[in-house]
């Protein structure tokens, strides 16, 4: 876990720094489980799985999702079912907390929008004078 959290550390000033761009993978996409942390498309399939009654079980690394639909598939079963399927099943993970790699990633961009904002402030009337304005507190 150290390792991880230096590679972050190093990792966020630059891209913060416009020298890194960031890439947002299937690695960054996890829910939290009892036992830690899972990577978000196994833990889509095997609920997929559940839900289409296909056999969830030996599903290969990196390709968990695709196994699920060909299983199912190869039923002669409609491919529309699987999409209907999944929609129900991402729809339940959206209740899942955001992975704090993500909350990092999407700070990063929001203070760099904000320091546009500010430097175009300085040159632009128009906004100079939307943030002098009265924010609302509800």
């Amino acid at each position: 876990m150290a390792e991880s959290s230096i590679f972050w550390d190093q990792l966020i000033p630059l891209i913060e720094e416009g020298k890194v761009v960031p890439v947002v993978g299937q690695d960054l996409l996890t829910v939290p489980e009892s036992t830690g942390h899972k990577l978000l498309y196994p833990f889509l399939a095997e609920r997929l799985a559940k839900y289409l009654r296909v056999s969830g079980d030996d599903l290969p690394s990196g390709a968990e999702l695709n196994e699920v639909a060909c299983r199912y598939l190869s039923k002669p079963k409609p491919a529309q079912h699987i999409y209907a399927a999944l929609k129900t099943i991402a729809a339940e993970a959206e209740a899942l907390p955001i992975p704090e790699p993500l909350l990092q990633l999407a700070a990063i961009r929001a203070r760099r929008f904000l320091r546009m904002l500010q430097t175009k402030c300085r040159t632009c009337p128009e906004i100079s004078r939307a943030s002098a304005l009265p924010r609302s507190t509800t």
